[in-house]
């Protein structure tokens, strides 16, 4: 690639994304216009919007103070190396408490400050897509399995990294070998919904970077009726807005749309569970009428958070009392709208390739002590003996 042909890439590339901005920005602005007007009350037809457990699309939240609360996050890191013969996969899982007095948290770690990793091996000879799974599995199962241990703390809230579900990219296929390990996670998941159930704690998990459009596809669905009814919104007619809507993340365009210290109405995980590709995969409950979603902007120059959360009963009340908590854990940095337990969680369970140096370094001594295998050559991608340092 020559330079003009970069320059052009880079112009086109930079068209796109000016073209997509305008576009968001004449969409939000129309909208904001007419924020306070928006109401699912003004459609008649309730299956439209059957999903939405709330009439309007923005509610404030208001923080509760910490004090005396136990607050429970957790966290957890994988690192993967596959050689010729075998893969290695270093995992391990920290629960962070913070009690909260009215000075600062006392903190407490879960199993440890800082536990010893797991250290796992797998000589079956997966795909390399099998290995990406096989590692979220793993991870999964570490997280899930702490997760489950410290419900016995009866903290009030359980705050998870991520989903409280596992992804679709997390099942494998349906001949792979991964399946039982993978239905083993199911049910560790079911136990943990059912033990908060029964010992009251809260559990929701906080996603840092969603790429959903579930809050989008719902507003898209709103929108042809909403126009009808509210004069503010006529101008989006002279909008292409279809499209708009289609190719923008929930997160992008609540960006503009919601103020620090506000969330979006709840609205279920999932349109349909029987067909979902993870929850028809779960037996003992239909959890998907028990879990659901709300976007929380906590702070001005951050994206909004996706907050998914298990709610046995009167989700609003649910949804009301996880924000208020997450709203302060969230609001210590301008552009940075995470729950601190959760970044703490995350620096203690921290892996590192040195971690693994190690590992390698102590299988080859120990193998070249009885002879030479192949098994624990690394892979020529990871050698690359001619490439030049810089």
């Amino acid at each position: 690639m020559d330079i003009k042909e970069f320059e052009k890439i880079v112009k086109t590339i930079v068209d796109k994304i000016i073209q997509l901005e305008k576009n968001r920005v004449e969409l939000s602005k129309i909208l904001l216009r007419a924020r306070e007007n928006l109401s699912l009350d003004l459609i008649p037809n309730k299956e439209v919007y059957q999903d939405i457990i709330e009439p309007d699309f923005v509610y404030e939240v208001k923080p509760i103070d910490l004090t005396g609360m136990q607050i429970m996050g957790i966290d957890g890191s994988i690192i993967s190396r596959s050689l010729h013969g075998v893969d290695l996969i270093l995992t391990r899982a920290v629960a962070v408490l913070f009690k909260f007095k009215k000075d600062k948290p006392a903190v407490q770690y879960f199993p440890t400050i800082a536990p010893t990793p797991k250290l796992i091996y797998n000589f079956d000879l997966f795909t390399s897509p099998e290995l990406e799974i096989l590692n979220s599995l793993e991870r999964l199962n570490e997280e899930i399995q702490l997760a489950i241990e410290v419900t016995a703390r009866n903290p009030d809230l359980i705050l998870l990294d991520g989903s409280i579900l596992p992804l679709s990219l997390d099942k494998p296929p349906a001949a792979s070998t991964l399946k039982r390990k993978y239905f083993e996670i199911i049910e560790k998941y079911e136990i943990l919904y059912q033990k908060c159930i029964e010992r009251g704690v809260l559990l929701a998990g906080v996603i840092k970077d969603t790429r959903s459009t579930r809050f989008m596809n719902l507003l898209g669905k709103l929108l042809p009726i909403l126009i009808k009814k509210i004069p503010e919104l006529q101008e989006i007619r002279k909008l292409d807005y279809r499209p708009i809507v289609q190719q923008t993340k929930d997160s992008t365009f609540l960006y503009r749309f919601l103020q620090p210290g506000e969330r979006t109405f709840v609205f279920k995980y999932v349109e349909n569970a029987i067909r979902h590709t993870i929850l028809k995969d779960f037996t003992k409950h239909d959890w998907g009428e028990k879990i659901f979603s709300f976007y929380l902007k906590p702070v001005q120059y951050d994206l909004p958070t996706k907050i998914e959360f298990l709610a046995p009963t009167n989700p609003i009340k649910y949804a009301k009392r996880i924000a208020s908590v997450i709203l302060p854990l969230s609001s210590h940095h301008a552009e940075f709208g995470y729950p601190s337990i959760l970044i703490e969680a995350d620096a203690r369970a921290q892996l590192y390739e040195g971690d693994l140096d190690y590992i390698y370094n102590s299988l080859s001594h120990a193998v070249r002590t009885s002879g030479f295998s192949t098994l624990l050559m690394r892979l020529r991608r990871d050698k690359r003996p001619f490439r030049s340092k810089r």
